[in-house]
C-alpha cells in the first residue's frame, strides 16, 4: 500500500521562507546579546586593569604621578582631578571606553569606536595594553550568550 502527497512547490517555498526569516531574525537579535556581552567583558575587565592577555603594564612613573595629581584643562585636553588609586585603567576622562559601541546585522556583530579620536586613542593603548579583544574564555561566554539568546 503507498500513500502518495503533493505539495503545492509555492506553499513550500513560501513555509521555508518564512522559517528562514524566523531563522535571520534570530540569529540577529542573538548577535546583539553576543555583542554587548563581548562589550561588556571588555569594559568590565579593562576597569579592573585587565587586558585580554593578562593585567596591563604600569603607567610609567611620570605619568602615573600626573594621573594621581590630576591636571589642568588646557586647549588639547580636558582637565582632570586625578585618580589616587593607582590602577591602571586606561580611564582618565572616560571617552575612549565611552566610545565603544556594537552593531548586528543578518551575520555578523562588530564592537567599533564611534568617533575617529577615540578609536586612535584606542589604537594607541591597545598596542602597549591589549584591552580590545577577547580570549578563549571570553569567546566562550559570548558563544554561550548568542546560543541561551538563540535557544529562547
Amino acid at each position: 500500500m503507498n500513500i502518495d502527497i503533493l505539495i503545492d512547490g509555492k506553499f513550500a517555498k513560501r513555509f521555508l521562507d518564512a522559517a528562514l526569516e524566523g531563522i535571520t531574525k534570530k540569529t540577529e537579535s542573538s548577535l546583539k546579546v553576543a555583542a554587548i556581552k563581548a562589550e561588556q567583558i571588555i569594559l568590565d575587565r579593562t576597569e579592573k586593569g585587565i587586558g585580554y592577555q593578562g593585567r596591563f603594564a604600569r603607567y610609567s612613573s611620570g605619568y602615573a604621578k600626573a594621573k594621581r595629581a590630576g591636571w589642568k584643562k588646557t586647549p588639547k585636553r580636558k582637565g582632570f582631578s586625578g585618580d589616587a588609586s593607582g590602577i591602571v585603567n586606561l580611564m582618565v576622562t572616560g571617552n575612549m571606553l565611552g566610545a565603544i559601541t556594537h552593531k548586528a546585522k543578518k551575520d555578523q556583530a562588530r564592537l567599533f569606536f564611534t568617533r575617529a579620536t577615540e578609536a586612535k586613542k584606542a589604537a594607541f593603548n591597545n598596542a602597549k595594553r591589549p584591552f580590545f579583544g577577547l580570549n578563549a574564555g571570553e569567546i566562550d561566554q559570548v558563544r554561550r550568550a548568542f546560543v541561551r539568546k538563540f535557544e529562547t
